[in-house]
């Protein structure tokens, strides 16, 4: 199994598994995505406009590059974005991986916001994620 992630100096922000029913390409613009939805939400209050609209810019490109298979989604620190999010792919020695959990939704893979809280109910999550994978 391989996971799409995306990181920056705080740690990973957001997770997609690469499945039967998702390709590489729909988990990579998952990711993406989440980072648009997080630079909506908050990026601005902690980037200078300027900056946050360039990323969002860049974010869109991306997309588009990641549908065109313009960009290969299973290399390692595939791209970079201008604010210092890396967007990579690892694969799993045991096919497993600890994904942050809510209490409320213990079923479902819920990534939590900036502050570790569920983006779905807003309650604190074990956000303890294992990447502890191999090539």
């Amino acid at each position: 199994m391989q996971v799409v992630y995306v990181y920056d100096d705080e740690g990973t922000m957001a997770l997609a598994k690469i499945t039967e029913n998702q390709s590489a390409q729909d988990a990579a613009i998952d990711v993406v995505e989440a980072v648009v939805k997080w630079t909506k939400e908050f990026g601005f209050s902690i980037y200078s406009h300027n900056e946050c609209r360039v990323h969002l810019q860049e974010l869109e490109q991306l997309k588009l590059q990641v549908t065109n298979y313009e960009v290969d989604v299973h290399q390692p620190d595939w791209f970079c974005s201008v604010l210092g999010f890396t967007f990579s792919v690892q694969k799993s020695e045991c096919g497993e991986v600890e994904w942050p959990t809510c209490k409320k939704y213990q079923e479902e893979e819920v990534l939590p916001d900036e502050q570790g809280h569920c983006s779905l109910c807003g309650s604190l999550m074990n956000v303890s994620v294992s990447m502890n994978m191999g090539d």
